[in-house]
């Protein structure tokens, strides 16, 4: 039995030693996968916020790695280039790095000109996915929009929406005693716009409320 012991103890102290040089030799760094998109362009008046990365590595869990972000000032006012370093060390000091550009631009009327958005609709509150259509934004003047064929109601129902600096949005309309009226915002990332708003149609007694995105194509 005493022999059995020892012979079983050598096994796990050598198994230990070569399992140890093993992680000591390890020379191969940390993957770092960044999430979303690379440059970012982002609305200056808009709070930065980052949508992180994934890592992983051959010896080492993440769960015992050692992160590190570099963002340097991020203004919500600035325009221009900014970067965010994201730097992972795994168990074996070994370091890898993955860096972001962000431009962040100011939000005025060329946004819109000529510019075709898809519309995810989805009726509110549930949030069921109605229908997706295809608008096309023509720039009237200032801070005024025309949309084409909006909620898929054709052409000639074509409702102007109405925007500010600050990217805030406000649409009120009327054709052939079709109404529609609500508010939205743009995205941050200045990939479309989100709008809330109500359309009043003779054939239904109740007024339909709908959420709708809106994204560059």
């Amino acid at each position: 039995m005493k022999q059995s012991a020892a012979v079983f103890f050598l096994f796990t102290f050598v198994l230990c030693i070569i399992s140890c040089k093993k992680v000591q030799d390890d020379k191969i760094p940390p993957v770092i996968s960044l999430t979303g998109e690379n440059p970012v362009y982002w609305f200056s008046y808009c709070d930065y916020e980052d949508e992180g990365f994934r890592v992983s590595d051959d010896l080492t869990d993440s769960v015992d790695m050692v992160f590190r972000t570099d963002s340097g000032s991020i203004s919500n006012a600035d325009t221009g280039k900014f970067y965010i370093t994201y730097y992972a060390t795994d168990a074996d000091s070994n370091t890898a790095s993955a860096t972001r550009k962000i431009i962040k631009t100011l939000f005025d009327n060329s946004y819109f000109k000529n510019t075709e958005f898809t519309a995810k609709h989805a009726e509110l509150p549930l949030n069921i996915n109605a229908f997706t259509s295809i608008i096309h934004s023509q720039l009237l003047y200032d801070n005024f929009v025309l949309l084409k064929n909006f909620h898929g109601l054709g052409e000639d129902f074509s409702p102007v929406i109405q925007f500010d600096s600050a990217g805030n949005l406000n649409i009120d309309y009327s054709l052939d005693d079709i109404t529609i009226k609500g508010d939205g915002t743009m995205n941050c990332n200045t990939s479309g716009f989100l709008l809330n708003y109500k359309i009043k149609i003779p054939a239904y007694t109740d007024t339909l409320r709908y959420k709708a995105t809106f994204t560059r194509r």
